[in-house]
């Protein structure tokens, strides 16, 4: 897939989100999506209960609304009005919970949480490194964050760009907005100078295509090799690559 760095004429992150908000739940259903959330909610459930927890791009609330049961206190920050108005209504518990915002300028005091989160977010920030600071602010001395970025050591990637921008909702497509893919040896070199690596995870490494996990046999088959190469040295080629911090000043 082409850098989008340098191309005119992009949409907003807030309209190209707006826009996506229509369609997003309907599209994020199937073994694929939920094998995808079930493995983020792995990461983060044993860190969220008892604690307080920010994600950051909450989107439709689909993994905040999860670990909000376990959690203390929860909230949400999303630029997109239209994901955050879906969020309240496809899971009311989150509607007090939410607030528009961008990652670059979270609206909360120093050390306000304990736990971090922010999924397909990151890679559409232009401003990343400042959105890394905000995260890195918010969070209390010894809290954890989970945050995603986009592999360009994966299949995932080069799929995309073998296959050109695809649809991502009705006349909305990927090379739309702001697109980032990352080399994961880079990634620890643009972290503030107060998180600190304690692990990395990757996701999707094998699967060529979504739909591959919808056939009930074949979707168990490739969910178990996905899981295995995850447990292995291969994830670092995971298409999703989500770094685990902890904030140690």
């Amino acid at each position: 897939m082409r850098s989008t760095e340098h191309l005119e004429g992009m949409q907003s992150n807030r309209d190209y989100y707006d826009r996506m908000s229509v369609s997003y739940e309907s599209s994020r259903q199937g073994r694929y999506h939920e094998w995808i959330d079930d493995r983020l909610i792995d990461l983060c459930l044993p860190w969220a209960r008892g604690k307080e927890v920010l994600e950051v791009g909450v989107g439709t609330g689909r993994i905040l609304g999860r670990l909000q049961p376990s959690a203390a206190d929860v909230r949400g920050v999303d630029l997109s009005r239209g994901m955050l108005e879906s969020a309240a209504r496809t899971r009311p518990a989150l509607r007090d919970k939410l607030i528009e915002a961008g990652a670059e300028t979270l609206p909360f005091d120093d050390a306000s949480f304990d736990l971090a989160l922010s999924f397909k977010t990151l890679p559409h920030v232009r401003e990343r490194g400042r959105a890394l600071e905000e995260i890195a602010r918010v969070l209390r001395p010894g809290g954890r964050a989970f945050v995603e970025f986009y592999n360009r050591l994966s299949l995932r990637y080069l799929v995309k760009y073998l296959r050109g921008p695809a649809y991502v909702a009705p006349n909305q497509k990927e090379d739309q907005v702001y697109l980032r893919w990352d080399w994961p040896w880079q990634l620890p070199k643009e972290l503030p100078a107060s998180l600190r690596v304690r692990g990395a995870h990757g996701f999707r490494i094998l699967t060529l295509s979504a739909g591959w996990h919808e056939p009930a046999l074949m979707g168990k088959v490739l969910r178990w090799a996905e899981d295995e190469a995850a447990a292995s040295f291969l994830r670092r080629c995971g298409g999703f690559y989500v770094l685990e911090l902890e904030k140690t000043r």
